[in-house]
């Protein structure tokens, strides 16, 4: 039976350690670039889809603002 050489299973256990390495590596550093994509996507649908303000209209209310109603105060009480 052929005795396994030092020469040949200590550069395949080192290449095998530097794959895992290097594919948590990759993976952390595709996750980031998805990531900013993913941003850079909400913030033009942000700034294009923005909902327009809405605009006052007078209604029903406890206190009345006489100046925008264009009328003038009779006495105390209004």
């Amino acid at each position: 039976m052929p005795t396994l050489d030092v020469n040949i299973i200590f550069p395949i256990l080192l290449g095998l350690l530097a794959l895992f390495i290097l594919r948590e590596v990759l993976a952390w550093y595709l996750k980031i670039n998805k990531v900013i994509q993913l941003l850079e996507k909400i913030e033009e649908n942000t700034r294009t889809t923005a909902p327009k303000p809405k605009e006052k209209k007078p209604g029903p209310s406890l206190f009345v603002n006489y100046q925008d109603q264009g009328v003038k105060k009779k006495g105390f009480f209004g």
